[in-house]
């Protein structure tokens, strides 16, 4: 899917940009090295997306916006808080990839900060897929996120 290439491909480039000092390079080199690590089919999609300026003038941030708005456009709240309430431990996941995938999906879901400890709190509860485990985090009074994933992994 589109939306998880273009996610991870940011979350790399980000990463990318920070280890070859990208601040400091020339606005028509930074540009440069965004395109040439795009993958082929995304580099296609490139050329076809529009934009306010030349191509000369282009810098990485407009780039960034257009595949933003091309491969994510508006982000449904509701769809991503389905995405997110409905995942469960899957048979055969561990539980450190569950809890990883929660803390991923839940950032796009625009729960207020306050509040999302406890919602990935209740999501595990709610989703863990070992019945021992779950009545024992239903056992707990008080339960925190931190207590949620210990009991859980053990």
């Amino acid at each position: 899917m589109i939306v998880d290439y273009w996610k991870l491909f940011k979350h790399k480039w980000n990463n990318f940009a920070i280890l070859t000092h990208l601040d400091g390079q020339l606005k028509e080199y930074k540009v440069a090295m965004l395109l040439h690590t795009l993958r082929d089919d995304a580099l296609k999609i490139c050329s076809g997306l529009k934009f306010n300026t030349r191509e000369a003038e282009r810098t990485v941030t407009e780039i960034m916006q257009a595949f933003d708005d091309f491969a994510i456009g508006e982000v449904s709240k509701t769809y991503e808080r389905y995405l997110f309430t409905s995942r469960v431990q899957k048979d055969g996941e561990t539980f450190d990839i569950f809890l990883s995938s929660l803390r991923q999906i839940v950032t796009t879901c625009s729960y207020c900060d306050n509040c999302v400890n406890s919602i990935i709190r209740d999501r595990i509860v709610l989703g863990v897929d070992n019945s021992d485990t779950q009545s024992t985090l239903l056992k707990e009074s008080k339960l925190i996120l931190e207590r949620t994933i210990t009991l859980s992994c053990s």
